[in-house]
């Protein structure tokens, strides 16, 4: 089944929430209960603690109240108390423990209560028959009165209200202890909850640990190297990512820039077999939109229709140089045979100039024939040149430094001869003429 980065992530958000919502509930569970208890021990345990203290202190004052009314017959104060407390304080008293015992159990002596309620109801019926009997002055005078009143004091009221202390102080201790546990569990729950939120903060940071290093093994390191990838592909270089064995987002998007990478090292190989003018290699475009492996399948075309072209060429080119080889070998065939057939006449012109100036005695035949001499071997020497010429026009050229005083030297010998090979011809056309007149 293929597991995906967002399910991990899913999965540890669940998990997160989970501990929240337990941890909240928890903690609500544990605030409404110490609540309760707060509530129970401000509204009910203190105030009945406080009753019952109250009711103790009230027994007590009414048990001295009686010893007084009978042995102090002028206390009217002591008197008035205890009256009162027969008519008010115990009723109130007795409504204010009745209505803080209903929710009360067992555990807290609320059957004793009940208990300690009709026993001191009893003994105020005797407190109430002693002032009966001595409601006046006179009647501490009666001997049988006074006996009367002091027996019932001696042995109606004051051991009942012993016994009455003990069972109430039994029931205020029961009542403390149950608000020591209370306290106690207020204490525990505080402390648990306490604990609660250091062990949520402890898995909370160790999740985010967690989940911290595995984004970086799973997700950042893995798209650090694609993008470094996709760096290197921006500048040319075709490089593979490292193996992801995993099968969720990132291995996929691990294996679609290997495969980019493996198709475009293809597209690089066909170009390079391109330049190397395999134009028989092939090449199957990335997709129908592959534009670049259309570009280069089109430009491996152009190309092959450019070399087909460039070889025709070259195969005119080598003709022609073949027929420019024959031409310039015919060429030369025709220069030399211009200048042998140009040479020949001059060599005899030259050999006849030769013999003229030899047998010759008139000075100026002889200077004219020496300037005709002359021209013949400056033609000679033009027509040798141009055979170098032909033969130079095919060989690297070389500089050489030009004297330019020894040209114009020259071409001031050639019009000095020419001048005089005028003058020449000039008098044997007067001598000629002078000769036929």
């Amino acid at each position: 089944m293929r597991s995906s980065i967002k399910k991990k992530i899913n999965l540890s958000f669940y998990l997160l929430v989970s501990i929240f919502l337990v941890n909240g509930i928890i903690i609500f569970w544990t605030v409404d209960h110490n609540r309760k208890l707060s509530t129970l021990i401000s509204e009910n345990i203190d105030p009945s603690i406080e009753e019952l203290n109250n009711f103790k202190l009230m027994i007590i004052l009414s048990r001295e109240f009686s010893i007084n009314w009978v042995y102090l017959r002028s206390n009217e104060d002591y008197k008035k108390e205890l009256s009162i407390i027969q008519s008010k304080d115990y009723p109130l008293i007795r409504k204010k423990l009745k209505l803080e015992s209903i929710l009360w159990d067992e555990k807290r002596g609320k059957s004793e209560l009940d208990q300690v309620f009709i026993q001191f109801e009893t003994v105020l019926i005797d407190q109430y028959k002693i002032m009966t009997i001595l409601s006046k002055f006179e009647d501490y005078d009666d001997p049988v009165k006074k006996f009367t009143a002091e027996s019932l004091v001696e042995n109606e009221i004051i051991p009942p209200i012993d016994t009455i202390l003990e069972k109430l102080d039994g029931v205020i201790a029961s009542n403390n202890q149950i608000k020591s546990v209370a306290e106690n569990e207020q204490s525990d729950a505080i402390m648990m909850m306490g604990t609660l939120m250091i062990i949520l903060a402890v898995i909370i940071v160790s999740l985010s640990i967690f989940l911290s290093a595995f984004m970086m093994r799973s997700i950042i390191r893995p798209i650090n190297g694609i993008i470094k990838i996709v760096d290197l592909l921006g500048k040319g270089i075709v490089k593979n990512v490292l193996s992801h064995n995993s099968k969720d987002e990132i291995g996929a998007m691990i294996n679609s820039v290997n495969a980019l990478s493996v198709k475009l090292n293809s597209a690089a190989l066909f170009a390079e077999d391109i330049g190397k003018r395999n134009f028989d290699s092939a090449f199957v475009p990335l997709s129908d939109d592959d534009n670049l492996g259309k570009a280069l399948i089109a430009m491996r075309d152009k190309l092959r229709s450019s070399d087909q072209h460039l070889n025709e060429a070259q195969n005119k080119l080598i003709f022609q140089n073949k027929e420019l080889l024959k031409t310039n070998s015919e060429l030369d065939k025709f220069v030399y045979s211009v200048s042998h057939d140009l040479r020949a006449p001059l060599s005899s012109m030259a050999g006849v100039a030769e013999i003229v100036i030899d047998e010759s005695k008139d000075e100026f035949v002889i200077e004219n024939v020496s300037m005709i001499q002359g021209s013949i071997k400056k033609l000679d020497g033009f027509i040798l040149d141009i055979l170098d010429y032909s033969r130079n026009s095919r060989v690297e050229v070389s500089k050489e430094p030009i004297d330019l005083n020894s040209i114009l030297n020259d071409i001031h010998q050639s019009m000095t001869e020419i001048k005089c090979f005028y003058m020449m011809v000039f008098k044997i056309f007067f001598f000629k003429r002078q000769y036929d007149e």
